[in-house]
């Protein structure tokens, strides 16, 4: 199995930080940056959050559905680059870091070791050469290239894509290659809770701060976060860059070691005004930067 790695949108972006309370506080506009998205982020996720400054991207990556390998679903991707955006998405789509909690809705199908080449696109086709030396079972493979496909369709330069593994041409996909099949795509359900992050400086051993991660971009109107006593954690509450955390600087960080189990309650809305709340207990999982 693959090892769950932590969420780009948590590491890099929890240092930017906008100061929220327990409760949201309409806050006096800053200068902003600009965030470009794609069709498919807009349509799944709404206008994406403005950084403080310079210019990001947002899109998507399809993953198969746990219940139905045969649909599959989006997870917010941002980047700071806009050369090679193809690539990045579908790089980092089968890195594994998408998928960080057993609570997320989609399955990673990719094996560890597996490399993409992609060729130039010519009069709107995408070929995709994948590289593995592992046994990629059929469902998976076919659940994984379809994920793949549809995340590269997303792009507006790109009409059809076939697809090559180890060399060979996948005899499923049609001549003219795979087009997009939207009824594949299942619906966004509302927002949730997905982890807990301690982030350590290397050599401390207390971390610096806590970072509660939600699934996507998220207006948070109330969130807590309590100790296994009941306690509330004292502390600093920020949201991060991108919106999908609530990130905390706890007043005693000495209180906090990998596995420290807390309950976080919380009250969030997302962009196209899916609301959810919770209550969950996680374990602090740790991050050394």
């Amino acid at each position: 199995m693959r090892k769950p790695f932590l969420s780009l949108a948590i590491i890099v972006f929890a240092f930017v930080l906008t100061t929220v309370g327990c409760q949201q506080e309409d806050l006096p506009p800053a200068k902003t940056g600009i965030v470009e998205a794609t069709d498919a982020y807009l349509k799944h996720y709404g206008v994406p959050p403005q950084g403080k400054a310079g210019r990001a991207y947002a899109a998507v990556g399809y993953l198969p559905a746990k219940v139905n390998p045969a649909k599959i679903g989006p997870l917010p991707i941002f980047l700071f680059t806009e050369e090679n955006q193809l690539e990045k998405v579908l790089k980092k789509l089968v890195s594994g870091e998408l998928i960080t909690s057993d609570k997320q809705i989609y399955d990673d199908p990719f094996p560890d070791d597996l490399e993409i080449h992609t060729k130039p696109i010519q009069g709107g086709v995408l070929s995709l050469d994948l590289v593995t030396s592992q046994n990629w079972a059929v469902e998976s493979q076919r659940a994984g290239v379809v994920a793949l496909m549809e995340t590269a369709l997303q792009f507006n330069d790109v009409q059809s894509v076939k697809v090559a593994l180890n060399g060979a041409p996948l005899d499923w996909i049609p001549d003219a290659g795979y087009q997009q099949q939207l009824d594949l795509i299942i619906d966004v359900p509302p927002p949730t809770l997905i982890l807990m992050v301690g982030a350590w400086e290397k050599e401390h051993e207390t971390p610096k701060e806590i970072l509660v991660e939600f699934d996507r971009p998220v207006k948070v109107n109330s969130f807590v976060l309590f100790h296994e006593d009941g306690q509330k954690v004292e502390g600093e509450y920020y949201k991060s860059i991108f919106q999908m955390a609530v990130v905390v600087h706890p007043k005693s960080p000495e209180l906090f070691q990998e596995g420290t189990s807390l309950r976080a309650e919380w009250d969030v809305v997302d962009e196209l005004g899916r609301a959810n709340t919770g209550i969950d207990t996680m374990q602090i999982k740790k991050f050394v930067h």
